[in-house]
């Protein structure tokens, strides 16, 4: 990943570990951060759609995340890996949803006639 691509990731990570906290304290659930601020937890089960982890750094070590999920949050049942580098499946995670950033339009797709306004 180009470095300016680094920072803007975390970046982003940041901004949705910040927007959680948010929708969490909004429930009255309590937060925060772990393993020198690269990880953010709820400390109780979040509302749907949104996780009780999110990692803010690339190249935690998974069993690390995992233990602090598992003290923090025992109830978890989601958790953001903002990098997709976290050796998850052994510990019976799975990753129900891949992406890529969005970057526009995909090649070869054609808008529909006026959906662009023209």
């Amino acid at each position: 990943m180009p470095r300016g691509d680094a920072k803007l990731a975390r970046l982003a990570a940041r901004d949705n570990a910040d927007w959680c906290r948010t929708v969490a304290a909004s429930h009255g659930i309590a937060s925060g951060f772990a393993l020198d601020g690269a990880l953010w937890l709820a400390e109780s089960p979040t509302p749907c759609g949104y996780p009780e982890a999110v990692t803010l750094e690339a190249g935690l070590d998974s069993s690390a995340v995992l233990a602090e999920l598992a003290t923090r949050s025992p109830e978890a049942s989601s958790l953001k890996d903002s990098f997709a580098d976290l050796e998850l499946a052994s510990a019976g995670w799975a990753a129900p949803v891949r992406g890529e950033p969005d970057r526009g339009r995909p090649r070869g797709v054609r808008a529909r006639p006026g959906a662009d306004g023209r």
